[in-house]
C-alpha cells in the first residue's frame, strides 16, 4: 500500500492521502485471483494453500486499512486505531 501510494504520488502527482487511499485499495490480493494462476503454474499444494490463506488474512487487514485511510481522507477529524479495529 505504501509503495503504490508513494508511486502514485510521485508519478501522477496525486495528493499524498489520496495516493495512500489508492495504495490501500489495491493492496489486497483476493484468493479468487490466485486460483487461475495456480492452475497454470505447477506449485506444491501446501505452498498454494499457504499463499491463499495469507491472501485471505491480507484481505481483512487491507479492508481495515482502506476504511481507516478513507476516514482520514473524508476528514472525520478523529482517528482512533482501536476504533478502526472495532469497526
Amino acid at each position: 500500500a505504501a509503495i503504490t501510494g508513494l508511486a502514485a504520488h510521485l508519478v501522477f502527482g496525486i495528493p499524498p492521502m489520496l495516493a495512500l487511499l489508492l495504495g490501500a485499495t489495491v493492496a489486497s490480493t483476493d484468493p479468487a485471483t490466485l486460483m487461475p494462476i495456480f492452475r497454470q503454474i505447477r506449485i506444491r499444494d501446501r505452498i498454494a494453500q499457504t499463499v491463499m490463506s495469507e491472501s485471505a488474512f491480507n484481505d481483512a487487514m487491507a479492508a481495515i486499512f482502506t476504511f481507516s485511510v478513507l476516514g482520514l481522507v473524508m476528514g472525520s477529524g478523529v482517528f482512533s486505531p482501536t476504533g478502526a479495529l472495532f469497526d
